[in-house]
């Protein structure tokens, strides 16, 4: 089997880009621990809860669920805001066989 030749060839500028960038993202992470993973994961639950109430034909929009996940009054239907508070908790296991 012949070994994979890519389209380019590598050159010194691009490896000094490609390590610029790998400090930079080490400086980054540094000053930010765990940083990005929070923010992904929260801008993730929003969405899907967001559009788990909207197959209900609820009308919450990603705005209005972050200000009920973050505690602030939104003018909605008091069911729906709730179902959106109910969506936001980690699901329990259940002990039942």
């Amino acid at each position: 089997m012949t070994a994979y030749q890519p389209p380019f060839a590598f050159n010194h500028a691009m490896v000094s880009k490609v390590a610029e960038i790998g400090e930079w993202l080490g400086r980054w992470k540094q000053a930010n621990p765990g940083g990005l993973a929070v923010q992904l994961r929260r801008g993730n639950r929003i969405r899907s809860i967001q559009a788990s109430l909207a197959i209900e034909a609820n009308t919450l929009s990603i705005e209005q669920v972050t200000a009920v996940l973050d505690g602030k009054p939104v003018l909605a239907p008091h069911a729906i805001s709730r179902k959106c508070v109910t969506r936001s908790r980690p699901s329990r296991p259940s002990n039942h066989h």
